[in-house]
């Protein structure tokens, strides 16, 4: 199921572990707000459906009911995978939630860029990064960037193995962000881009070719009340 309606909004709460299946995952509760209109809705429950819009290196598959994400072998830099098409208006304040599972990939990240043309090389605004350490024994590192002021927000490690699920909840609104994962872990403070225009969400991975990679499920955007 692929699905988009409109203008965004944010907020966000987590708790749990991880979970070897994303229907085990809990109902994250908003921190800055609540849910209000649901704005898109992939689900990859139709193998027939859109895999979201895959740019240069991405590659982009929908395999059991999930986006499986990887970079293209011959690719020279990481693979990014678009929510939505040029030409929608920028979100606002809003609460993006998605499942994801790891299958090798060395990074994974949610962008979002500045409204209007980007140029090529262009950093996001803002991002959350996720690392996962060659050494299986290390735990999984994430954080909250803000490119404006070239910062990091907040950072936390997350022990995670290998074909087990997590769930992500990433609210913006007035200034202020939040990011939750279902394990409990929390990273919440000030961000440039939460009290800027907002631009369009994106998925950006890396690896060295296309064995190395990670899955995405439910992956939905809410306005924030």
């Amino acid at each position: 199921m692929f699905r988009w309606q409109g203008v965004f909004s944010s907020c966000v709460l987590a708790a749990a572990v991880t979970v070897a299946s994303a229907a085990e995952l809990p109902v994250m509760k908003p921190l800055l707000g609540e849910r209000g209109e649901l704005l898109f809705e992939a689900t990859f429950d139709d193998s027939t459906a859109e895999p979201l819009h895959p740019i240069a290196a991405a590659k982009a598959e929908i395999i059991d009911g999930v986006l499986r994400l990887s970079k293209r072998t011959e690719a020279k830099h990481i693979g990014v995978a678009s929510l939505w098409k040029k030409g929608v208006e920028p979100i606002e304040d809003f609460l993006l939630e998605a499942d994801f599972r790891w299958r090798g990939a060395y990074g994974f990240n949610f962008e979002f860029k500045k409204p209007g043309p980007v140029k090529h090389g262009d950093p996001p605004e803002f991002f959350v990064t996720f690392g996962k350490p060659a050494d299986p024994k290390r735990p999984m590192t994430w954080a909250i960037r803000d490119n404006a002021p070239r910062n990091t927000v907040g950072s936390q490690t997350t022990p995670v193995a290998e074909g087990d699920w997590l769930r992500v909840l990433i609210e913006v609104k007035d200034g202020e962000v939040s990011v939750q994962l279902s394990d409990g872990t929390l990273v919440r403070g000030a961000c440039n881009l939460a009290s800027s225009p907002k631009g369009s969400p994106s998925l950006s991975f890396s690896g060295t070719d296309e064995t190395k990679a990670v899955d995405v499920d439910n992956l939905r955007v809410w306005a924030l009340r």
